[in-house]
């Protein structure tokens, strides 16, 4: 009998299978809590993802599929408004990016190159136009000074000022942020970042790159090979034909290591334990930076298992 493990870190998968959904609960700072206590929710489904705020129980963001690689991303104000919309193309945000003040005037026009793996190097984002909230335009064709919030897709407070040329980061940019505690001064020649130095509780964090997600140390297709070396279709789910998606969570620490691996939904059959086993066997992983500071993240994806 042949039989498929489709797994949603890697690859992405576009097949409406089975229907289910999953919903987790977060506070303002991202930890998973108890419904209760929550600033908002996440559901997964087939379909995509969906967030909402949970006391207006306002859409926060959503997520549509377009076909195997690319997405439709929207994120909303908890007065339900429009704040950015964009497509995603692998996860990153591709071409167009419009971004929106919560009174409905626009703040920026932003487009982003293709996202390179193999580099690692940041993606290139261009600034085509940027509005201040008065309705004031500070940067226009590509050409002027920011004093810009340059996040559309995160509740990131950092503010940066630099010079624009041609759409483009040129010399000395600075930030700061509230939230982190933290200011950067940074270094553009024609948008590609050449170094920075972070001040953050009062340590100095020098870095090349402002963001560097957790990886294996020899890349996702060192991943990619071991996942189907090590993982089997459970005999026990062969036999009772069992399909589904196993959604599998687990953080990356500063350091790089594994915590907190457990199933959210399973769908048993042994099918559960092959997907912890996978995970806790994966190589060695690097640490997470933003901006030469590690940062801790959390992943929930599912692993597909399906007979055919």
């Amino acid at each position: 009998m042949r039989y498929f493990i489709f797994l949603a870190l890697l690859f992405s998968v576009s097949q409406n299978l089975f229907g289910q959904n999953l919903t987790l609960y977060y506070d303002r700072n991202g930890e998973e809590v108890e419904s209760e206590a929550s600033f908002y929710s996440i559901t997964y489904s087939d379909e995509g993802m969906v967030s909402h705020y949970s006391k207006p129980k306002a859409i926060r963001f959503k997520e549509k599929k377009i076909d195997k690689e690319r997405s439709k991303r929207s994120f909303f104000y908890e007065s339900g408004q429009l704040r950015s919309e964009g497509i995603f193309y692998q996860g990153h945000p591709y071409k167009l990016v419009k971004v929106f003040y919560e009174n409905g005037n626009p703040q920026s026009e932003l487009y982003f190159e293709e996202f390179d793996f193999k580099s690692q190097k940041d993606q290139q984002m261009k600034i085509k136009n940027y509005w201040d909230e008065s309705g004031n335009m500070i940067v226009e064709k590509g050409n002027g000074i920011c004093h810009c919030t340059l996040s559309p897709f995160s509740d990131s407070d950092v503010i940066e000022n630099g010079l624009v040329v041609k759409e483009l980061r040129n010399g000395e940019w600075t930030g700061s942020s509230e939230k982190d505690n933290s200011t950067f001064t940074e270094l553009y020649e024609m948008g590609y970042l050449k170094k920075g130095v972070q001040n953050s509780n009062g340590g100095n964090y020098e870095y090349t790159t402002v963001e560097s997600p957790p990886m294996t140390a020899d890349g996702n297709e060192i991943l990619a090979k071991h996942f189907g070396r090590v993982m089997r279709y459970p005999a026990e789910a062969r036999r009772n034909g069992t399909e589904g998606k196993v959604f599998v969570q687990f953080r990356i620490e500063k350091d790089g290591s594994l915590t907190e691996i457990r199933i959210v939904r399973g769908i048993g059959s042994g099918c559960d334990e092959e997907a912890l086993k996978v995970i806790k066997t994966s190589p060695k992983w690097n640490q997470g930076m933003k901006r030469g500071k590690p940062v801790i993240h959390r992943y929930t994806f599912p692993i597909v298992f399906k007979l055919g």
